[in-house]
């Protein structure tokens, strides 16, 4: 199961990385984006991870398992709630950063999944914390949503860049850490 989480999340994550780190530049430079286009932004991205998750599944050769069944019906359900966000956006964008703090307290809970299967010691450590502030900054964004946060919109902006910034440091600690230690656990199989 270990094992399973961690390559899923190693497929998914140059996609992440991507987006997550875009997101934040974004943010950064232009801070009217959290309340124009973010939305957009967000539905695309869980657009791409509902397809990828559906094709994803489909394309696993042999039989198929509980899981993958019910990762296709979870995608599958996600693309419908995007399809209707899209329908709706006129409505729906001002809630945009409601949408991308809710996203990154879930991106935050997936986090410190995978950093459990993580490798041991202070690397397990690392993206533990990491986690934990993803989570509270998705946190942060969305009480700043709600009007407790200062500078009005340049803070909601700078508390979203800062939140999607951390994001993208964690996959990309993660990715590098995971991929550093498949790259050792090979490479000891074959002097063995």
């Amino acid at each position: 199961m270990k094992s399973l989480l961690r390559n899923r999340f190693l497929r998914h994550s140059m996609p992440r990385i991507f987006f997550f780190g875009m997101m934040g530049a974004t943010l950064f430079v232009h801070p009217s984006f959290i309340v124009n286009g973010a939305f957009y932004a967000v539905a695309g991205y869980l657009l791409f991870v509902s397809v990828f998750g559906i094709v994803d599944r489909i394309r696993i050769k042999g039989r198929k398992s509980r899981r993958d069944y019910a990762g296709i019906i979870v995608s599958a359900v996600l693309l419908l709630f995007v399809a209707n966000s899209l329908v709706f956006a006129r409505y729906l964008a001002h809630l945009a950063p409601l949408c991308l703090g809710a996203f990154l307290m879930l991106e935050g809970l997936y986090y410190f999944s995978v950093s459990l299967c993580g490798p041991e010691g202070w690397q397990r450590g690392i993206l533990a914390v990491l986690s934990i502030l993803v989570f509270l900054s998705g946190m942060s964004v969305v009480l700043f949503t709600l009007g407790f946060g200062v500078h009005g919109l340049f803070g909601l902006s700078a508390v979203s860049g800062i939140a999607s910034g951390l994001s993208c440091a964690y996959a990309l600690t993660a990715c590098l850490l995971y991929r550093g230690k498949t790259k050792r656990h090979i490479e000891s199989e074959e002097t063995i």
